[in-house]
């Protein structure tokens, strides 16, 4: 026996009603999340060690011969949530100071849990940039910070290029919605008792901090000038004068009890409208 078209309407509505109520149910665990730290895994000291070891180990790098320090140079370029970290790296002096021929040097950047880079777009630019770029770790490009670990991106200079002078690298990388942030001032009510309501509702800033990047530098045994065999890495931590600090929107913390509940009590009323409106035409 063949099941009529109206049974099969019925079948394919509540199915749907279904899939609504999955998306609502998702949309609240991610709202109540946003309003709480990261606090499961591993530490973020524990997952750089295991990201800096699988760089290493795809590099063939078994172990640094030195570690040591450079100063580098980098800044962020642009503004708001996409920006472009530069680097200028001064390949002479990291030659002069290792006494040798640069084989290899790669780049690594840990990046901080407000932060991210799309490997997607990342490899969308390699034609142009000539770089070999890798992200470690899960890179969740639509969560806020507080649910998302952080990531380290690794990014191998042309080979072509390492006998030069100097080299400026530039990586497009992206902010997430940081965590809320408290604000100086008198909050919503100081400020709506005033009359200066826009100035309540105003969002904070969250200074997020970039670690120090470390080098991975493949050196050529011998002096520079000799033609001898590729032997030995060494790790250089990137060393400057500031700092590196990206300033990004954040809520406010006053106002974080207020807008997690709009949310939820917003979701639940478009939840159960919809479903109203998906057994109504059902019964129809």
């Amino acid at each position: 026996m063949q099941p009529n078209s109206e049974e099969c309407t019925t079948g394919n509505n509540s199915q749907r009603a279904h899939a609504a109520m999955l998306r609502m149910f998702s949309v609240l665990i991610v709202a109540w999340a946003c309003s709480i730290p990261h606090a499961c895994g591993a530490s973020d000291d524990a997952l750089w060690r295991v990201h800096m070891a699988n760089i290493q180990r795809s590099f063939g790098m078994q172990a640094a011969a030195s570690q040591g320090s450079l100063h580098l140079s980098r800044r962020l370029n642009g503004a708001g949530f996409h920006q472009t970290l530069d680097y200028e790296l001064r390949l002479q002096q990291i030659s002069s100071k290792l006494g040798c021929s640069l084989s290899q040097v790669v780049l690594v950047q840990p990046l901080p849990v407000e932060v991210f880079a799309d490997p997607y777009q990342l490899s969308q630019l390699a034609p142009l940039t000539r770089l070999n770029t890798s992200v470690q770790g899960r890179v969740d490009l639509e969560s806020p910070a507080p649910v998302c670990r952080p990531t380290t991106l690794s990014i191998q200079l042309p080979k072509a290029q390492l006998s030069e002078q100097q080299l400026h690298v530039q990586v497009p990388l992206h902010a997430r919605y940081p965590s809320t942030v408290a604000r100086s001032g008198e909050g919503v009510a100081g400020s709506l008792a005033k009359g200066a309501w826009w100035s309540g509702l105003a969002s904070g800033m969250a200074e997020v901090i970039f670690p120090a990047p470390v080098l991975l530098v493949e050196c050529a045994s011998g002096r520079q000038g000799q033609d001898q065999a590729v032997e030995s890495w060494h790790e250089l931590r990137a060393t400057e004068q500031a700092g590196l600090v990206w300033r990004v929107p954040a809520g406010a913390q006053d106002q974080a009890e207020d807008v997690n509940l709009g949310t939820v009590v917003s979701v639940v009323v478009a939840m159960v409208v919809l479903l109203a409106a998906l057994l109504s035409r059902d019964m129809k």
